[in-house]
């Protein structure tokens, strides 16, 4: 079926090497080879041993590495730092003609070689790149786009960010798109579009006195869903922000003044229907111990053990708090 197989090159990532395999069998995509379930599992970089001895049986591969340590937590919105879509140099893939490895790695934001940013979308057209034999000729994977990719030069502001930081932008962008936030998602790998454009706007968040102002002016206004709770709960989203960060900055320092009340608005301490938080912050903003929480909450009460991440509603509880 496979009557060409190229070696792997010493940097290029394994889904450079399934796409140059597509390409140099004629192939348009490595569907026409591959299952789907089995591709999707190399683009996350997750072989099952089964998918590895399928796929063993088509081209030549190395056997699985059993002892690899699993790597430090960065972030405490997902768990791997590798992307899965991909990030490209368009210098680079127009004079190799493959993916590298560390293009997957959200901690490289731009090519060492170009000086130019990993991109993640055409500038053409704005659409998400997607795994394509497309990117092997460094065309944009958007069929009605099919333009040449091209970058800039890295945004001095975020060129020396360290893997943690990086991980607090992302962080930071997510309270930014949805500031009402009072549990973080899970996420197996980083969520963007636009990399580059993302951490801008979370480091401004982080760094710049206005723009957390403007924040916390969003959180405590008339139009949030937490208006009229106590302000302990209007800024929560905040709180939860600061806490989960890795690195220091700046925005830490402005938190504990952003906590008191300029003025009230409307009627203080109504009832509202969903205030959704881990049971660890339920216990802390509520100030009660995890039994009384237990008997007060139903979805607990039948649990014999109660893990800190469970997420319970706790919006009948916050009206008498202060």
């Amino acid at each position: 079926m496979l009557s060409v197989l190229p070696s792997q090159i010493v940097d290029e990532s394994f889904i450079s090497l399934i796409l140059r395999i597509t390409a140099r069998n004629g192939f348009t995509s490595p569907y026409d080879w591959m299952d789907a379930k089995s591709f999707d599992a190399v683009t996350k970089g997750k072989l099952s041993n089964k998918q590895h001895n399928c796929l063993s049986e088509l081209i030549p591969l190395p056997e699985p590495n059993l002892n690899i340590k699993p790597n430090a937590k960065h972030s405490a919105l997902f768990t791997c730092t590798d992307t899965e879509s991909p990030r490209v140099c368009p210098q680079c893939i127009n004079d190799t003609g493959y993916l590298k490895k560390a293009w997957r790695s959200i901690g490289y934001l731009y090519c060492d070689r170009h000086q130019l940013t990993l991109i993640d979308v055409c500038h053409h057209c704005g659409e998400k790149l997607q795994w394509s034999v497309a990117l092997l000729s460094n065309t944009c994977t958007n069929e009605y786009c099919a333009k040449q990719l091209t970058s800039t030069p890295i945004n001095a502001g975020i060129a020396e960010l360290f893997i943690d930081e990086i991980c607090d932008c992302l962080l930071a962008d997510l309270f930014l798109s949805n500031p009402f936030s009072t549990y973080l998602p899970h996420q197996s790998y980083p969520q963007f579009t636009n990399l580059p454009d993302t951490l801008i706007r979370g480091l401004e968040l982080l760094t710049e006195k206005l723009k957390f102002q403007a924040f916390v002016e969003q959180l405590k206004g008339t139009t949030s869903p937490f208006a009229t709770l106590p302000i302990k709960y209007q800024l929560f989203p905040l709180r939860l922000l600061t806490r989960h960060l890795k690195a220091s900055w700046p925005v830490e320092q402005w938190v504990d003044g952003a906590t008191e009340r300029v003025h009230c608005h409307t009627t203080p301490h109504s009832n509202i229907d969903e205030f959704i938080v881990t049971v660890e912050d339920a216990v802390k903003l509520l100030s009660i111990p995890r039994t009384l929480l237990a008997n007060t909450i139903p979805q607990l009460s039948e649990k014999k053990a109660i893990p800190s991440t469970l997420r319970v509603n706790i919006a009948h509880l916050t009206s008498g708090k202060k």
